[in-house]
């Protein structure tokens, strides 16, 4: 045996030598084969390994145990020598039941590939649920391969129920009826329930504990005890990610239990306590408060499951829920110290929020023990709270609405009456004070004109749409209490929109020309339109602006017309005329908008400066009345430009007069 170690040796280092590179082809040939064989003649790696397989055999080899006591083996088994070894070193505590991986102490889980045992893990974790092994599941599934092979057969779960191919099943209690067949999974619980008050487990060190003898637990077994465990002592166990964090590390998923046993959590602990009936009892009132109870399946409810359903229902409250001020103290007594208790919830733990926090919002110290007399008084309490904060939008729309009875005087306090009042008094509006792009509105009056004019819910009127134009969000998303504040801008919103009705009549336009009426106050014309401006009222001023100014104003450009006065235009004009009376009482604001639909026939010059020859366009007149727009366009541009005189202008055209003439 010790020739042939040393001859493969040797050929190994001169094969990866220096020297070897600069062989002969016959030279590499022969050390090849004198490596691996040439087929007539075995090579030293292949005659060092039938020595090895002839030295080791149950035949030709005894073995010595401590002492030199000579161990029986069976010469048949080739390993089973390290059978026993094995049955040395991890006796007591390995798995005695048999499995593909559970018991493979050298095993790679990979996290998207092991679907079996996520599903195995997560059913161990859902607590909400009972633990129901479906046999006719495929073998691969996790039912079949481990909840089944590993936990029902090893008498770590017991049947409560069998339904056909469902069966209903619930954790042993008790670690010495399963300690035979799954030793290190008893020792486990026995070591978490033995813990003292302050004592911890590093998950670091656990893993490594039990990978080790005597245990020699794989990552497959591990994976399934930490859920055990987690599912065995419930609400007992906690599990944090370090010394400083400040809640709890919820373990409910696959994910969670790999990155603690992969190490992941390097600083992770445990720690158990076991509840006391009275807080057992606490956690049952908060989770039939604030979650779902499953009437068909009465059992008690975790910590987890309590906090998680009194946290998901905070989240789901508006923001107007959490205003301390919609309540009173003398109706509602507890509420405001209720909603601080509840503002830490995101920061605490499920233990110390329920345990700790909690009770503090009905009067007593943080940090006591809980008692009968604390169960009891959340009992009362906590349904009370929970109904006062999802009445916040009620309450905040009864006096909303209270309000808008109060500001459109209504008599009656029904729905209906408020809806006809409020349709009662936008009809009775004239046509300025509806308008809401007038320019007397302002940001308390313009919503109330869109809004008002069709009221189909007061909710959605006066609640949110409303509420959201005035820039104040849906009352529902209020973080502060805005009552007040509203209801002063619906008044004063009002009160604008009565205060701006007509009191003056628009001034009467009368056209003479040759014209038609568009859409919109268009006023179509050809070449030329005279206005006169009328009102029944003699006293009264009426002020034109043409384009951007406002005839209502003093600084801007406008011109005061005097009844039955007529003025002509010929151009493209944008008016807008008003009529001021003597207390200065204004009436709307009318627009015109003149369009001379033969100034396209006239000439028309470049607006660029232009050395030399000035180019001028037209569009070429269609008919004869467009013709002599162009033909009187050119002769008052010729005048206007000093291009020729008068005299001479009516000699060229009594010569082309004399020209058509001598033509016919």
């Amino acid at each position: 045996m010790r020739d042939a170690v040393l001859e493969l040796r040797a050929l190994q280092a001169i094969d990866g030598s220096a020297d070897a590179k600069n062989f002969t082809i016959q030279d590499k040939a022969a050390l090849n084969a004198r490596l691996n064989g040439d087929g007539n003649q075995p090579g030293a790696r292949k005659v060092l390994l039938t020595r090895r397989e002839k030295f080791l055999s149950g035949r030709e080899v005894i073995w010595y145990g401590k002492y030199k006591q000579a161990i029986p083996t069976d010469e048949n088994k080739a390993h089973d020598i390290a059978n026993r070894v094995m049955e040395v070193v991890y006796a007591s505590y390995r798995n005695k039941i048999a499995h593909d991986d559970f018991n493979k102490l050298h095993f790679k889980i990979e996290r998207t590939r092991s679907v079996a045992l996520k599903e195995a893990v997560e059913k161990l974790l859902d607590t909400a649920s009972q633990i129901v092994v479906d046999t006719s599941f495929a073998q691969a599934r996790g039912d079949i391969r481990y909840l089944q092979k590993c936990l029902l057969n090893s008498d770590v779960l017991k049947i409560l129920k069998t339904e056909s191919t469902r069966m209903r099943c619930e954790f042993e209690t008790n670690p010495d009826k399963y300690a035979r067949k799954l030793p290190s999974l008893a020792e486990m619980v026995r070591e978490a329930q033995n813990l003292k008050a302050g004592d911890k487990i590093r998950i670091t060190e656990w893993v490594k504990k039990y990978r080790k003898p005597p245990y020699g637990q794989g990552p497959v077994s591990l994976a399934l005890s930490l859920a055990c465990l987690c599912r065995r002592l419930g609400d007992s166990i906690r599990f944090k990610i370090d010394e400083t964090a400040v809640g709890d590390l919820p373990v409910t998923s696959f994910d969670v239990v790999y990155n603690l046993i992969d190490g992941q959590y390097p600083n992770a602990f445990l720690s158990y306590r076991q509840l006391r009936s009275e807080e057992k009892a606490l956690v049952n009132v908060v989770y039939s408060v604030f979650g779902s109870p499953d009437s068909a399946l009465a059992r008690d409810y975790t910590v987890v499951e309590a906090y998680t359903a009194m946290k998901e229902w905070w989240n789901n409250l508006p923001p107007l829920a959490r205003v301390d001020k919609l309540y009173s103290q003398g109706q509602y007594p507890y509420t405001t110290g209720f909603i601080v208790v509840m503002q830490k919830i995101e920061a605490k733990d499920a233990h110390t929020f329920l345990f700790d926090e909690l009770p503090t919002a009905f009067g007593t110290d943080a940090g006591i023990a809980i008692t009968q007399e604390i169960v009891t008084t959340l009992e009362k309490q906590l349904p009370l709270e929970k109904e006062a904060l999802e009445s916040a939008l009620t309450i905040v729309e009864d006096r909303i609405l209270g309000a808008v009875r109060r500001i459109f005087e209504v008599e009656e306090s029904t729905y209906s009456d408020i809806v006809d009042a409020i349709r009662n008094w936008y009809n009775c509006l004239d046509s300025q004070q509806r308008d809401a792009y007038a320019r007397w509105q302002n940001s308390d009056s313009k919503p109330l004109i869109l809004h008002l004019k069709s009221v189909d819910s007061l909710q959605e009127t006066f609640i949110t749409k409303i509420s959201k134009d005035y820039n104040m969000r849906p009352v529902r998303d209020w973080i502060s209490d805005r009552v007040n504040e509203y209801i002063e801008r619906l008044e004063r919103g009002k009160k604008h929109i009565d205060a701006n009705r007509l009191k003056v009549e628009s001034a009467n336009v009368v056209f003479e020309g040759d014209y038609k009426r568009e859409n919109k106050g268009q006023i179509a014309f050809k070449d030329c339109i005279c206005l006169t401006f009328e009102h029944t009222n003699p006293n009264v001023k009426i002020y034109v602006a043409e384009g951007n100014a406002d005839p209502t104003t003093a600084s801007d450009q406008r011109q005061l017309v005097h009844p039955n006065e007529s003025i002509e235009f010929r151009t493209n004009k944008t008016l807008h005329i008003a009529v001021q009376d003597q207390d200065d009482n204004w009436s709307r604001i009318e627009t015109l908008q003149l369009i001379n639909e033969h100034k396209k026939y006239e000439i028309a010059f470049s607006q660029q400066k232009q050395f030399g020859d000035e180019t001028a366009t037209i569009v070429f007149p269609s008919n004869p009345e467009a013709f002599a727009v162009t033909c009187r366009s050119l002769f008052r541009e010729g005048l206007e430009r000093q291009a020729l005189t008068k005299d001479q202008c009516i000699e060229i055209i009594q010569v082309l007069i004399d020209e058509l003439q001598k033509e016919q």
